[in-house]
Parts: C-alpha cells; sequence; structure tokens
C-alpha cells in the first residue's frame, strides 16, 4: 500500500522527538536512554490512535508493525521483525540510509586517489575515491 509506504516513512523516526532533548545537540533524554526512539514512536502512535478511537484498527495495527520492525532484526534494534511488505520496505530504506550516512562521513575528508579509513558500517570495509 502506498499510503502505508508514505506514512511509514512520515512515522518509523517518531520518537527520535522524545528520544533527544533537543533537535541541535543531540543528547538523549532520559526517557530516550530508557525506552529508546522505537517504543517511544509506538507508544506516541498508539495514544493518538487511542485519543481517535483507532486504537484497534488494522490500519493502526500496520503503523504499528512498521514503526516497531523498522531497523529490521532483533539485533539491530527492533522488537519485532518486518511481517508485511511495507515494513520490509521502511526497514530496507532506513537501513540504506543509514549505511550511506555512515560511507559518506568516511569519504568526507578523503581526497581523491585515496582510500577511506575502515568503515563499521561495512564490516570495515576500506573505500576508494577515484581521481575523476
Amino acid at each position: 500500500s502506498r499510503d502505508y509506504l508514505i506514512a511509514g516513512v512520515i512515522l518509523h523516526d517518531l520518537g527520535k522527538i522524545e528520544e533527544f532533548t533537543s533537535p541541535v545537540v543531540t543528547e538523549y533524554s532520559v526517557q530516550g536512554k530508557l525506552l529508546g526512539h522505537i517504543s517511544i514512536g509506538s507508544n506516541m502512535l498508539y495514544s493518538v490512535c487511542e485519543q481517535l478511537g483507532y486504537e484497534n484498527t488494522e490500519e493502526a495495527l500496520m503503523l504499528e508493525h512498521i514503526i516497531l520492525s523498522h531497523h529490521g532484526k532483533n539485533e539491530y534494534g527492533s522488537p519485532v521483525v518486518p511481517t508485511i511488505p511495507e515494513a520490509q520496505v521502511i526497514f530496507l530504506l532506513d537501513y540504506s540510509d543509514s549505511r550511506m550516512a555512515s560511507l559518506m562521513k568516511a569519504c568526507k575528508d578523503v581526497g581523491k586517489g585515496e582510500k577511506t579509513e575502515p568503515v563499521f558500517a561495512f564490516d570495515k570495509k576500506v573505500f576508494y575515491m577515484p581521481k575523476l
């Protein structure tokens, strides 16, 4: 469902609003340290759904699942793994985005014809910056 995908892109990191103390200085709040953005976001969504009378609908359940599974694996921090196609797509998008952000950070100060330091997000792989 295109609607679930769009909603998932918007909502999957909703909990980061409460996980950090401010948008500029990224320090973890007490709630962020204790619960993490996945649980916080799921709770925020449930609260809004409850206020609107949608807490037991399939739509709310699908959106909660997308939030709870967007890290893709339990060892990556997701309480559940994606079991609907839309949740799998959100995981792949989020995973790709986080890995590419790590790679771009590693490449930032590397000159043409040089190599990066080992990049943890890519199993400590070293990347070469072409001279082109």
